[in-house]
């Protein structure tokens, strides 16, 4: 059992993508902020209040900009991935709650068929490392932890499916944001320099102002509904593959007690 070594390595990388998702957002709110008190000072009264208050989703997809296509995109795909990783994980993630104990007691009584039947009465991780144990009960104990291993390492790559997905929108919507913002700062320079005092030139200022706050808000609404779900699918596998170790080395040690409790006493 490897326990310690997968909850390290989970943990770095749930360490990187907090940094990562740390560095872009500061520099999102720091862009953000700059542009939208350059143009908010300089055209404080060019957009009436009703007409920011009347804006529909259409309008403000629109107004972000181009960015907002892959911005869509990531979401659709982002949003396929999680419902498809809730029902996955349904199974993928299932401990079998009270499972072990009941096993073990089949164990002690040497009711083997019965214990495989306990086993076989559920789905996931533990069921299966239960199960592969018991079949193989009269392995030596090395060769059953690695048995274990081998169920416990094929359920951990089966919910590492499509995460990379997850962790790429994490990554790439503020990204996106990033780059609209970025435009969008251009864009109201450019303007700064040929605009003049009529209530028009300062609404043709703002509109650049707006399409980097829109570009910004959508990719880091985005960029926290994936962060979120990563971080939820990778609390639920770490869990499940430490209670799927744990229930492994129970039934070994179970096992083998039974398997010295059954061999013939020493001759004297």
């Amino acid at each position: 059992m490897n326990l310690q070594a997968t909850e390290i390595r989970t943990a770095t990388i749930a360490v990187k993508k907090t940094r990562s998702l740390r560095t872009c957002v500061t520099g999102l709110a720091t862009l953000t902020t700059v542009g939208a008190l350059s143009g908010a000072a300089w055209a404080q009264e060019a957009t009436p209040a009703t007409e920011a208050a009347a804006m529909g989703p259409w309008e403000f997809f629109q107004a972000g900009g181009f960015v907002m296509y892959p911005l869509l995109l990531i979401s659709v795909a982002a949003i396929a991935v999680i419902v498809e990783r809730l029902i996955a994980y349904g199974q993928l993630a299932n401990t079998a709650p009270g499972l072990v104990p009941s096993v073990i007691q089949k164990l002690r009584g040497n009711d083997y068929q019965g214990a495989l039947g306990l086993a076989g009465q559920q789905q996931g991780p533990v069921a299966d490392v239960v199960t592969t144990l018991i079949q193989n009960r009269n392995d030596p104990k090395d060769l059953l932890e690695s048995r274990a291993e081998e169920v416990v390492v094929g359920y951990e790559l089966k919910q590492e499916k499509f995460m990379w997905l997850l962790d790429s929108a994490t990554t790439l919507s503020p990204l996106l944001g990033l780059l609209g913002t970025i435009i969008g700062m251009v864009r109201v320079f450019q303007k700064f320099q040929g605009a003049g005092q009529s209530e028009a030139a300062k609404a043709s200022v703002l509109s650049g102002v707006g399409e980097s706050l829109y570009a910004t808000a959508s990719g880091i609404f985005v960029a926290l509904i994936c962060f979120g779900f990563y971080n939820y699918f990778t609390s639920r596998r770490r869990n499940a593959i430490g209670e799927t170790e744990q229930a492994a080395t129970r039934v070994i040690t179970a096992l083998e007690e039974a398997r010295r409790k059954a061999a013939p006493a020493p001759a004297r």
